[in-house]
């Protein structure tokens, strides 16, 4: 997951939706960019669920530097393939706060994923 623009970037959050069927989430890993001002940042989840279908992540910064502008991966979410097939990745509940908190208006931009089955000789 990755924020464009941003300026003042105080926290986040976001649930993506994904066919369980097709694919996992193994992990959800939080990147550098939210505190990379030097402000704290305390995670929030991963909270995955694969029965589901969804994994639900957030982030908050704490401190006195403002929070960063630009752009920046806030999380990285990594899949397993169950099987052969194509799963839509729907980003659902997503906020995004400058450290005043105020809200930060943002444009979603979903994903695709295909599964493509193996062949063993």
């Amino acid at each position: 997951m990755a924020i464009t623009n941003v300026v003042d970037l105080g926290a986040f959050q976001f649930t993506l939706v994904f066919s369980p069927t097709v694919v996992h989430v193994a992990t959800a890993e939080l990147s550098s960019f939210l505190g990379s001002t030097g402000r704290n940042v305390s995670p929030l989840g991963p909270h995955i669920d694969n029965e589901a279908g969804t994994v639900t992540y957030s982030a908050f910064s704490f401190g006195e530097p403002p929070g960063p502008d630009g752009s920046g991966a806030l999380a990285t979410v990594s899949l397993l393939p169950q099987a052969a097939g194509e799963s839509q990745l729907r980003l659902q509940n997503v906020q995004v706060l400058n450290t005043v908190p105020v809200t930060i208006p943002v444009g979603l931009q979903h994903g695709h994923v295909t599964v493509v089955a193996q062949r063993f000789h």
